[in-house]
């Protein structure tokens, strides 16, 4: 081989080193611009494996709970489960499976960290003194996952057509066209705690007025709607659903018992119904 032929492979193997440095050099940079996240519905997925968050963590998105989704923002409540089987929230209470969570890729316990930094114009001089707020630790422990064992199927499909529901449904469909609709039929609750701190480690959650901590979890894209909706603590708070959506056919949801839909290691967790909405109700 001669000289000119060894250096013009050099050179290219050369070249291809500094290719091959500067890809992983912009994947350390992704890694690490991922890894300083601060989104909540990032982080649970990321920390408890759950790959469908509700934005925020609340106590009204139950199993069968008819959801929309458009895939850009997150799940809205089309038709309460109350709704759809004519029950009491006491009735319900009185059938729901709370069971320990047996897939091993969802975590029971988690602390998230997330840091803040609230713009002082958001504040106003009113709550000026809570500008030094640096972190929120929310505690996720006790993971169970619930459903409703007695609850069929073919009910719950019957119900989509009452009024009521039928009309929420018309008015979402009408809205977006890209809507898509999911009923869970396994949902993950936790016992939800949270702690703020100052810059100095001080602990204030105690002294917190609603409209600060409102801006706090805002700086964690958790956005409330009215006071009624900051649930921030509380036990057995609905976090969110696994399983990939799986499309049912009429016959098979009128014919299939939910135990069959849900059982758990099955990853139906969750029926995308919008196919049957869309051909029996919307036109």
């Amino acid at each position: 081989m001669n000289l000119t032929l060894v250096l013009k492979i050099n050179k290219q193997k050369s070249m291809l080193n500094i290719k091959y440095k500067k890809i992983l050099l912009i994947f350390a940079a992704m890694s690490m611009a991922m890894g300083g996240c601060t989104s909540y519905e990032k982080s649970v997925r990321e920390n408890l494996k759950i790959p469908h968050v509700f934005v925020p963590p609340n106590d009204a998105y139950q199993p069968y709970t008819l959801l929309h989704y458009d895939g850009k923002s997150n799940f809205t409540p089309v038709c309460s489960v109350e709704l759809l089987t004519n029950k009491t929230k006491d009735d319900l209470n009185k059938i729901i499976e709370s069971r320990r969570i047996v897939d091993l890729r969802i975590r029971r316990n988690s602390d998230i960290k997330f840091e803040i930094n609230l713009n002082s114009d958001d504040l106003g001089e009113v709550h000026a003194k809570y500008n030094d707020i640096s972190a929120i630790t929310i505690s996720f422990t006790n993971g169970r996952q619930l459903n409703f064992p007695t609850i069929e199927v073919a009910d719950i499909y019957a119900a989509f057509k009452s009024t009521r529901c039928a009309d929420n449904i018309r008015i979402f469909s009408n809205e977006l066209e890209t809507s898509r609709f999911l009923l869970p039929i396994v949902v993950f609750g936790y016992d939800l705690d949270y702690k703020v701190f100052t810059k100095s480690g001080g602990n204030i959650t105690g002294e917190l007025p609603e409209e600060v901590m409102k801006l706090v979890a805002a700086e964690i894209d958790i956005n409330f709607v009215s006071s009624n909706s900051l649930k921030m603590a509380g036990n057995g708070v609905y976090i969110g659903f696994r399983g990939l959506p799986v499309e049912k056919s009429i016959f098979e949801l009128l014919w299939n018992k939910p135990q069959l839909i849900s059982q758990p290691n099955n990853d139906e967790y969750v029926l995308d119904v919008t196919d049957i909405i869309n051909n029996q109700l919307i036109r």
